[in-house]
């Protein structure tokens, strides 16, 4: 599944993943942010956050290691993240998953936590990012 497609399925303009291959060798992609942001340090920053659980920032500007970069959002709502590690089949972190969205927008319509555990957990089992819902 492509990260248009999550964010898409989400409904969110947002999503960030990073993954770790067998040689240790991280690759990271985005989807809804442009090039005036630092998207290696952003996808750096949200993967350090996610590595042990689920985590949710209400106001990135307000959180310290993503502050900075918070500067060049897309658009200045938008500044929820929620994201999570991902791990392969054995159980082993090989990267993370977030999704960003407004404050307003989620407290309208929520992030589905359990939409974004699944595709971990179809990504575990696969090591591909499936869509979870179809």
């Amino acid at each position: 599944m492509s990260l248009a497609a999550i964010a898409k399925a989400m409904d969110v303009p947002v999503v960030i993943a990073t993954f770790r291959d067998e040689n240790n060798v991280q690759t990271f992609a985005t989807h809804g942010l442009g090039l005036m942001n630092n998207i290696a340090r952003f996808a750096a920053v949200c993967d350090q956050l996610c590595s042990e659980r689920v985590t949710v920032i209400t106001d990135t500007r307000l959180e310290p290691t993503l502050a900075t970069l918070a500067r060049l959002w897309p658009d200045g709502e938008i500044k929820f993240l929620v994201g999570m590690p991902l791990r392969d089949a054995g159980g082993k972190r090989v990267g993370s998953l977030a999704v960003m969205d407004s404050t307003q927008s989620v407290a309208r319509k929520g992030i589905s936590f359990r939409m974004l555990g699944d595709i971990g957990k179809a990504f575990s089992q696969t090591g591909q990012l499936q869509q979870a819902y179809g």
